[in-house]
């Protein structure tokens, strides 16, 4: 039998899984990663101190030891808002994940990947609607998440309406010349632009989202 890997824990599933032993660390003994990748606004910090005020403590901050290699002892994997949010806090002690049976490299992917996973999901801004709704929007921790235009756009606009126009039949299908071009801008950008894209269409059903924007540039345009 293959020896156990010392501060892992293992759970039965189909593919053999392994995870990091729980245990209490005195935020001062925690040590940020220097080189950490991950920019930390003073906004997030500010959420999240929130969160756990009200919610509790309840996502772990991750470490490894990394003494062996020549690094510190509670480096931190991932956590890095969360120990902030505890200094403001005013917390001595949190919750902490260690992860010590995983090497540099493994750290190092585990840092990245983690960081890198929230920005590969997206809004159902139809299901944040409905969900929205049943809160009351002036409440801080909703103020801290959203912004005003956000929150603004998102309880505006009509999400239900179709994103493409049907064609109905492949002739008419066949005479639009279509070409696919993307273009990258922020979350907020992309409310502002679907709010302005919902209004237009108020007005022209029939219009799909690429022909309202050239409608919203062709007014600009015509404006100057």
């Amino acid at each position: 039998m293959a020896k156990k890997k010392e501060n892992v824990s293992e759970i039965s599933a189909p593919h053999k899984l392994v995870c990091g032993v729980d245990c209490m660390i005195a935020v001062e003994d925690l040590d940020p990663y220097e080189n950490n990748p991950r920019k930390i606004s003073s906004e997030a910090v500010d959420c999240v101190a929130e969160s756990i005020k009200q919610f509790g403590f309840e996502q772990r901050i991750v470490v490894w030891d990394g003494t062996a290699y020549g690094r510190s002892k509670n480096e931190i994997v991932v956590g890095h808002t969360r120990r902030l949010a505890a200094i403001q806090l005013g917390l001595t002690e949190v919750p902490c994940t260690r992860v010590d049976f995983l090497t540099p490299d493994e750290v190092t992917k585990y840092r990245i990947v983690d960081n890198k996973s929230g920005e590969k999901s997206s809004w159902d801004y139809e299901k944040l609607q409905l969900e929205l709704t049943s809160l009351d929007l002036s409440e801080q921790i909703v103020q801290m998440s959203f912004s005003s235009i956000e929150l603004d756009t998102v309880m505006q606009a009509n999400w239900n309406t179709p994103d493409t126009k049907e064609f109905q039949s492949e002739e008419e299908y066949s005479g639009v010349v279509k070409q696919e071009h993307t273009f990258t801008v922020s979350h907020e950008q992309f409310l502002i632009i679907n709010l302005a894209i919902q209004k237009i269409k108020e007005h022209d059903h029939s219009l799909s989202d690429s022909e309202a924007i050239k409608e919203i540039c062709q007014s600009w345009l015509d404006g100057k």
